[in-house]
């Protein structure tokens, strides 16, 4: 899901969201992901986990509200513009956490679900 072909497909692979939780976007690329596919296609994934697991837990632990508060500050006309630091916003919670045996088949089930929303 984080890595599918489909649901990113203009988003340069090391600014994609990722298991861990972790937006990996640089200053100097801001620009390029808040006004191009980047914003729209995160936006997706985490709607569709959203749907699928209401309490997900990426691997930082932080949920999927945590991502976008990322996301709209970082996207945001202020002097946070540019800074994606997911783990400043993590809030305390007792959600989902995939472990790593059984990792594969959630999102391989996160995936496919997503794609019956499509």
């Amino acid at each position: 899901m984080f890595n599918d072909a489909q649901v990113y497909s203009g988003c340069e692979e090391e600014f994609r969201l990722n298991e861990s939780g972790n937006l990996n976007v640089p200053v100097e690329a801001t620009e390029l992901f808040c006004n191009g596919p980047c914003l729209a296609e995160t936006q997706f994934v985490l709607n569709c986990v959203d749907r699928v697991f209401s309490n997900f837990l990426f691997f930082n632990k932080a949920r999927v509200g945590d991502v976008r508060t990322a996301l709209n500050i970082g996207c945001s006309q202020t002097d946070q513009r540019g800074y994606f630091n997911v783990g400043r916003y993590i809030t305390g919670n007792n959600g989902q956490k995939l472990q790593s045996f059984n990792g594969f088949h959630a999102l391989t089930l996160l995936a496919g679900s997503c794609f019956l929303i499509l």
